[in-house]
């Protein structure tokens, strides 16, 4: 997982919210070496611009991986696919 500069993501911060699958996800970041926080859970608040994009990139995987009749497990790299469309 790189950012728009091509840095590689150290730390996720997330609230653990049910759009990731948790452990493909999980597995995923520690495959990476990428370090996962978590906020207080149901606070969106903490994370106004994150939780949009988030948002925005979930439907749009999960909406990928449908209409393409593609597997669930794919859902770690097709999330990481879709990262530049954010920009």
């Amino acid at each position: 997982m790189k950012n728009q500069k091509e840095k590689k993501i150290k730390i996720l911060k997330s609230d653990r919210g049910g759009e990731y699958f948790p452990k493909e996800f999980d597995d995923f970041c520690a495959n990476e070496g990428i370090i996962q926080q978590q906020t207080t859970p149901y606070s969106p608040q903490q994370n106004g611009l994150a939780e949009r994009k988030n948002r925005y990139l979930v439907e749009m995987v999960n909406e990928m991986l449908v209409s393409s009749n593609l597997p669930n497990n794919l859902w770690g790299r097709s999330f990481v696919n879709s990262l530049p469309c954010i920009q």
